[in-house]
């Protein structure tokens, strides 16, 4: 599972993140590869700027990582 969002330049992660999008796979194996079309909940491109991206494994060993993704088109 996936949750992707964004913070707002200039203001807190708490006060400004909305998410964007959630995605859910099932694994097929040990390695997954997960892929983000640049689309938010909507289907429209999103702008310009830092997302917080959540991958979270659930199963046997569960896992759960945050990355930060700048987008620039």
């Amino acid at each position: 599972e996936a949750y992707i969002g964004r913070v707002k330049p200039g203001m807190s992660a708490e006060a400004a993140f909305r998410k964007v999008s959630e995605r859910s796979w099932t694994a097929s194996g040990v390695t997954t590869t997960v892929q983000w079309d640049l689309v938010d909940r909507m289907g429209m491109p999103v702008a310009d700027g830092l997302y917080y991206v959540r991958i979270r494994v659930t199963g046997a060993a569960s896992s759960s990582t945050v990355l930060k993704v700048l987008v620039l088109k």
